[in-house]
């Protein structure tokens, strides 16, 4: 009986012992926005559990920093901003988008400029002279913004642009650090129900445009195939919940501390917030029209092939 005890003990210690070494542990870097939702999803629903992946996050202030993340693999996975991915492409990067995508268009609107609830702007026009903030320059909320007030008939030179990450740009509103910001859900509609900021108009006025996907260093990707097969299941789960039960999606959103994850959303901005657009995977006429705005404003002259900047098992 005692031996059998034994061996018993042995075969359970055995069976953990094997289960923790099959766990893969993934670096995720993320930008503190919706933008993430997939990756939200993915945590809050017990996917990447159930793919036996476990997840170690770290919250980064911008797009542009998580691109650098990932190239100096000081994360393995990075939920960052398509038009640097782009770029740094270009400039000899080895990273790929693994999958994800999410947009804003005008029919969408989750990106707009919000103003000091006192402030006098009634127009576009009156934005000239001010100083207007973006999540950090040369990436697409920054040129987003430029082509809006070159619509409207101002020219670069008429305003400051300033970079202010996302979750500190009330605070700017509010202390008169900036006239304006150039912002993104959940922000708007927190600053709005707190009374501290009002909403202006939307500024993405390129065609639906992709901000930000999942992307890997290709050191990273070649290394480990059936990772990268389960994180793009993972991203397709997440993807079809958020955009087929937008309901739960709203209910999860609050509940994202009890999960590990540091981006806090109140019920009450959960349900009144507008959602942007998510897809499985960046499209060619997502990309094509990230290109058409770095190009337009400088940033970028040579066009990328399309099959260059995504990651493909086949």
């Amino acid at each position: 009986m005692k031996n059998f005890i034994i061996i018993i003990v042995a075969v359970l210690i055995c069976f953990t012992g094997c289960n923790k070494k099959d766990e893969q542990v993934v670096r995720i870097g993320y930008i503190p926005a919706l933008t993430a939702s997939q990756l939200y999803v993915g945590i809050a629903k017990g996917y990447f559990e159930e793919e036996g992946i476990k997840i170690e996050l770290t919250e980064i202030p911008n797009g542009v920093d998580v691109v650098t993340a990932v190239r100096g693999k000081a994360v393995d996975i990075g939920f960052a901003i398509v038009a640097p991915l782009i770029t740094s492409r270009i400039n000899g990067a080895k990273i790929k988008s693994i999958g994800a995508a999410t947009y804003d268009c005008k029919k969408i609107q989750s990106n707009r400029i919000i103003l000091p609830i006192d402030s006098e702007i009634q127009s576009a026009q009156d934005l000239r002279g001010k100083r207007i903030a973006v999540v950090v320059l040369g990436a697409t909320d920054h040129f987003s913004l430029l082509n809006y007030l070159k619509i409207n008939g101002i020219k670069e030179e008429e305003v400051e642009i300033v970079g202010v990450p996302f979750p500190e740009m009330i605070f700017a509103i509010t202390s008169k650090a900036v006239d304006a910001a150039a912002s993104i859900e959940p922000f708007i509609t927190t600053g709005v129900l707190e009374n501290k900021v009002r909403a202006f108009e939307h500024y993405y006025s390129y065609p639906p445009i992709e901000v930000v996907t999942a992307l890997a260093h290709e050191d990273f990707i070649n290394e480990n195939p059936e990772l990268i097969a389960k994180v793009a299941r993972i991203i397709d789960r997440a993807t079809d919940f958020i955009n087929n039960e937008e309901d739960e999606f709203r209910k999860l959103i609050p509940t994202l501390g009890e999960h590990g994850i540091k981006f806090r959303i109140s019920k009450e901005v959960a349900d009144s917030m507008i959602i942007m657009g998510f897809r499985n995977s960046l499209t060619p006429a997502g990309v094509d029209a990230v290109m058409d705005m770095l190009i337009e404003n400088n940033a970028l002259k040579t066009r990328v092939n399309f099959e260059d900047i995504i990651y493909s098992s086949k």
